[in-house]
């Protein structure tokens, strides 16, 4: 099974340009880069850095996914 982000303006596929490290002090672990040759558009998505702050469990913790089967 191959997983790709799909592009919120087109529906095409976004290539994955990299990602980018957060510091100790940072409120996310990675920020990653995405870009879309259909339609020129560029999606950042953040990582929150939730260690010691929530659990897999809780029911605050976030359930976005921008991955598309």
């Amino acid at each position: 099974m191959t997983r790709s982000m799909k592009c919120f303006h087109c529906n095409e596929d976004f290539i994955w340009e990299g990602d980018h490290e957060g510091g100790e002090d940072d409120d996310y672990l990675v920020v990653s880069g995405f870009h879309c040759l259909n339609c020129n558009s560029w999606a950042l998505v953040y990582y929150p850095n939730t260690e010691g702050q929530l659990s897999p469990d809780d029911e605050s913790t976030p359930r976005i996914s921008p991955w598309v089967n």
